[in-house]
């Protein structure tokens, strides 16, 4: 269960501000699995899924400053999540700041240059308990600064 909005708005002047999120109260309904390490049927039932946020939002506000040309910047916001079926292992949340600039050299080709995690904060985007070490915990990290070009063209 849960809800879902999003907005978009022309300010003018070549300004846009675009905005979504959502919040859910994801659970599993009827849920065991076999705990091969206890050698037992353990019941999740009532639990959050894996790796799912409750809570999710993104702001972006773009400008058109000349013809063929727009930039951007967005707030990307990722709630907590649980990392394992028993919700003991969590995620914090993280929210991330992109950057992006798009040139229209020709009707039917444009250039987009876009910076991800602009402020190159570090942030697990995955964790999971150590299968070794009772209680430790092993995590992903987050991609960095990312600088990112892409040419499409239409045809």
């Amino acid at each position: 269960r849960g809800i879902e909005a999003a907005i978009g708005v022309e300010l003018g002047a070549g300004w846009r501000v675009d905005a979504n999120g959502a919040i859910l109260r994801a659970k599993y309904d009827d849920f065991t699995s076999i705990d091969w390490a206890m050698f037992s049927v353990v019941d999740y039932s009532g639990n959050v899924p894996l790796l799912v946020p409750e809570k999710t939002g993104n702001v972006w506000v773009s400008w058109a400053f000349l013809p063929n040309w727009q930039a951007s910047v967005g707030l990307q916001y990722v709630g907590e999540s649980f990392e394992n079926f028993a919700n003991t292992v969590k995620r914090p949340s993280y929210t991330v700041t992109n950057f992006g600039l798009q040139w229209q050299p020709l009707e039917n080709a444009t250039l987009d240059f876009r910076v991800k995690n602009v402020f190159d904060e570090v942030y697990a985007a995955y964790l999971r308990e150590h299968p070794d070490v009772p209680g430790a915990v092993q995590g992903w990290i987050a991609p960095p600064r990312t600088f990112e070009a892409a040419l499409s063209v239409r045809f």
